[in-house]
């Protein structure tokens, strides 16, 4: 699934790096969260290759949800459209689930990079985390069984920074086993507009979600 919101710079890559895949029985849901730009003009070099879906702007945890609605497969993945896979990111993942039984997800390390277009300036503000490489548990570098997904739930529509955190937080809840590849399976682009940019004043609903996950961890483990 790529949800994606005013992305047209961006979404053609985004596409093109879940085309590639080198797993052949890949089923690619687009969900267009409301663009007002040129996205659906740049999809359209992509025609036939995936299933699109537009709604009203209503967040990415939204359009993440109506992905998983339309998908017919029993794994899960999400990619931003504003970001990367490896070429050999499913079928890396997919071989530890089919593997291993027991496993619920597969996640993989990322790796950020600058964004080509942006200012000498930016390039260099943003210098410290270009190419770093780091653990990734989050959705973008996750594969998960359609039936492990579904005991956690979907994205919590009403946040907007806190999405992860909190998704993140239930599986744990749930007890969900996953697997870490030491490998890069996703590159996250540092640009501008990424989420983090834009809502940088909302970073205190991050808090409140850790908060809220302390609060469950210790009713349970008082």
């Amino acid at each position: 699934m790529i949800p994606t919101y005013n992305r047209a710079g961006y979404v053609g890559e985004a596409v093109a790096s879940a085309v590639a895949q080198g797993y052949s029985d890949l089923e690619l849901i687009v969900v267009d969260d409301g663009s007002t730009d040129n996205t659906r003009d740049v999809l359209g070099r992509f025609e036939g290759s995936f299933t699109y879906a537009w709604q009203e702007n209503r967040g990415v945890a939204a359009a993440r949800n109506a992905g998983v609605d339309l998908a017919i497969t029993d794994f899960l993945a999400f990619l931003d459209s504003d970001d990367l896979w490896e070429p050999d990111k499913i079928e890396r993942q997919m071989r530890v689930l089919l593997d291993n039984p027991e496993v619920d997800a597969v996640y993989g390390m990322a790796r950020q990079f600058t964004s080509p277009e942006l200012s000498a300036e930016d390039r260099r503000r943003l210098s410290r985390m270009d190419g770093r490489v780091m653990e990734a548990p989050i959705a973008c570098a996750m594969l998960i069984r359609r039936a492990a997904f579904e005991r956690v739930g979907g994205f919590d529509e009403r946040l907007r920074i806190g999405v992860e955190v909190d998704w993140y937080g239930r599986a744990l809840d749930k007890g969900l086993k996953t697997v870490m590849l030491p490998q890069i399976v996703y590159h996250r682009r540092l640009h501008r507009t990424n989420l983090n940019v834009v809502h940088a004043g909302e970073q205190i609903e991050r808090l409140h979600v850790i908060r809220e996950l302390l609060a469950r961890r210790k009713a349970v483990h008082p």
